[in-house]
């Protein structure tokens, strides 16, 4: 039966009108497929965001005043002084604060998120570094990091 018969074909139009008809794609599903398809991208995509949102985070979670433990320091208000009288070995670091050095400090002093430091060169052995931005106070904790494992010893 069949075979008597005469071809068979599709009217004029019938695929396009077909696709026309099919339900539209929704926009979720087409992410979803680019998600599956690039699984690195998208991996490295979600580390970097919880990796920044952590570090702004940390950044922005304490904002007080907080200095490295040394003994015979001055608190007042938010600043920190170091009496004329006083000798600090070893580095001074003050988180949210001002330093004022009066006396002598053997070490680095770092002032991070703070506005002034008010010393002069002499009072200070080591380094003088203020880190105000977080982009610095990432760099700053990088190399903090990097100079603390190589500098390990048995």
């Amino acid at each position: 039966m069949l075979k008597s018969g005469s071809e068979i074909q599709a009217p004029a139009g019938f695929t396009a009108k077909v696709m026309e008809s099919l339900p539209k794609e929704k926009k979720r599903v087409g992410y979803m497929r680019w998600f599956r398809a690039h699984p690195i991208i998208t991996a490295a995509a979600i580390f970097f965001l919880f990796m920044f949102s952590g570090i702004f985070s940390a950044w922005n979670q304490d904002g007080q005043l907080s200095v490295s433990k040394q003994q015979n320091l001055i608190i007042k208000d938010d600043t920190v002084i170091v009496p004329e009288d006083v000798v600090v070995d070893g580095d001074l670091v003050v988180k949210n604060g001002d330093l004022k050095i009066e006396g002598e400090v053997n070490g680095d002093v770092v002032i991070i998120n703070g506005d002034h430091l008010m010393a002069s060169a002499g009072q200070v052995s080591g380094d003088l570094k203020e880190v105000n931005q977080v982009f610095d106070w990432i760099w700053y904790h990088i190399k903090d990091i990097a100079k603390s494992v190589f500098s390990w010893k048995d």
